[in-house]
């Protein structure tokens, strides 16, 4: 598992480099703190993220179907972060989905389903957290993907990379079919 380690600090690199100078003057520099998960511990990180937000929420999730992510999310929101999603509009439609987005949804925490073309998904699976960290990699948000599935994600501590995330969370829209 080592050899993964420099090629997380690489992608950080390209990600940082990526960056306008606009871009850079608006977060502090500095090294990034990497942290890995995999399988069922994915959750683990995604929930210690969200019980640390204080400001803001943003996820951008291609499948959401865990009820417990959706309850710290309006634990969140009742702490005074500011919590938004931006789903798959096909997946959000998926029975699987209904008890995880009702609570949302009870919560009034915005959920904008991004339409795609036939054969064509949102399908990024990140969260970023008050600006200053990102959390990425193959993991939904879903059962499966905690249980069932070999999955992984990467919670990146970084305003530089953030802020790219952040970017991006903006530029989503839904396509015309």
């Amino acid at each position: 598992m080592k050899p993964a380690v420099p090629l997380l600090a690489l992608c950080l690199l390209l990600c940082s480099a990526a960056l306008s100078a606009r871009e850079k003057a608006l977060v502090a520099p500095g090294p990034a703190k990497v942290q890995v998960a995999f399988q069922g511990d994915c959750e683990t990180l995604v929930l210690e993220s969200i019980e640390g937000a204080q400001r803001e929420l943003l996820l951008a999730v291609f499948s959401f179907t865990r009820t417990n992510i959706a309850k710290a999310l309006v634990e969140a929101q009742e702490r005074g972060v500011d919590v938004q999603l931006k789903l798959d509009e096909f997946q959000a439609k998926s029975k699987y989905s209904q008890s995880a987005l009702a609570v949302l949804k009870k919560a009034k925490i915005p959920i904008e389903h991004i339409a795609m073309p036939p054969y064509s998904s949102m399908h990024h699976k990140f969260m970023v957290v008050d600006r200053r960290e990102v959390l990425t990699g193959s993991y939904n948000f879903t059962t499966k993907a905690t249980t069932d599935n070999y999955e992984n994600l990467v919670r990146i501590s970084s305003g530089e990379v953030a802020r790219a995330y952040y970017n991006q969370w903006q530029a989503i829209k839904g396509k015309k079919k």
